[in-house]
């Protein structure tokens, strides 16, 4: 079967029901799946490294919805964008309009297309291909964001939030939020921010991150115009953490495609030694599998696994959930598989 389609499968399958954790099988009324296909004005699937879209209602332009949630995400190889709705931020109903704005966001270079549909509830909607289109870059005397504040604070469960203040907006698309590992480390693409558009008002903004390791990380706070222009507003750095206790972190690569490396990671943090169980589960939500790891210290934990069920056959393409357990506690994510 082409490549191309697996996705969109993948992504109905996500429709067809939600995961209601314990195992148990999946709800008649679950959240289902918007998606999409993206090319840059080059004609080829954006880099991750440069592409970020977000979502609203489009009678609650200021609710920006989450695209972070599991089952979720972006796969530059055939240039798939998806969401599940049942993880956005606010509530939705049947009828909506949903807008999706996708960016492909490069210093001196800003990409973009909105993209509307109506939320059907029918398992999923696709939103069609689009293309994106170059932003012409209007430099102009104006600044766009007075910047009242920038910081960075620790809080519970080694999380690192980042909170900013402007006083004043002009022609603001959004935020880019940039993360470096050490000193010397190159800043990579972490989350895009929506703005306000123009607005003499005060607007505070917030993002947490999750770092998967206890290093020393800098954050570089940038301001995107409607008209391309890029403006590096800040940089703040701190001392990450591990978290306390116990901690499930995501599974590396994610998607997991076969025809590129045969194995995947599961990464586990654990403040004391002890036996931890992976349970992979289909999207019935039926056990497919189930991997045993003692810890002998404690710390980042990695299990490898190979894509195979108990009785040693691959799984097809689709997604998947697993669970780390330990002692009473439990913690879910989840994980694409491709051939």
């Amino acid at each position: 079967m082409n490549s191309k389609f697996l996705l969109p499968q993948m992504v109905i399958g996500v429709g067809i029901g939600m995961l209601l954790w314990g195992p148990s099988l999946l709800a008649q009324n679950s959240p289902h799946a918007v998606w999409g296909k993206v090319l840059n004005s080059a004609k080829q699937p954006p880099k991750s490294e440069f592409f970020q879209f977000y979502a609203y209602i489009k009678s609650r332009p200021t609710e920006i919805l989450t695209h972070k949630s599991f089952g979720s995400g972006y796969y530059e190889s055939e240039g798939t964008w998806w969401l599940n709705t049942g993880n956005f931020a606010t509530e939705w109903q049947i009828g909506d309009t949903l807008v999706v704005e996708l960016l492909s966001i490069q210093t001196g270079q800003v990409e973009r297309k909105t993209v509307v549909g109506t939320l059907t509830g029918a398992g999923n909607d696709f939103f069609g291909n689009a293309i994106l289109e170059r932003v012409p870059y209007k430099p102009d005397n104006l600044t766009p964001v007075e910047l009242v504040s920038f910081r960075v604070d620790l809080i519970p469960e080694g999380r690192v939030r980042l909170s900013w203040q402007t006083a004043s907006e002009t022609n603001n698309l959004g935020f880019r939020i940039e993360r470096a590992a050490g000193e010397n480390g190159a800043f990579e693409f972490l989350a895009f921010v929506a703005g306000h558009g123009t607005t003499t008002k005060e607007n505070r903004y917030e993002y947490v991150d999750r770092p998967e390791q206890a290093a020393l990380y800098r954050y570089r706070l940038m301001q995107v115009d409607h008209d391309g222009g890029l403006q590096v507003l800040g940089t703040v750095q701190v001392q990450a953490s591990q978290p306390d206790g116990f901690q499930l972190l995501q599974s590396y690569p994610n998607p997991f495609d076969v025809r590129k490396t045969d194995r995947t990671r599961f990464q586990v943090y654990m403040n004391q030694p002890g036996r931890v169980q992976i349970r992979i589960y289909d999207l019935r939500g039926r056990l497919v599998r189930t991997l045993q790891h003692t810890a002998t210290t404690p710390g980042v934990q990695y299990i490898s696994w190979d894509g195979r069920n108990a009785s040693g056959n691959r799984l097809p393409t689709g997604m998947y959930y697993y669970e780390a357990v330990f002692q009473q506690q439990r913690q879910k994510k989840s994980l694409i598989i491709l051939h």
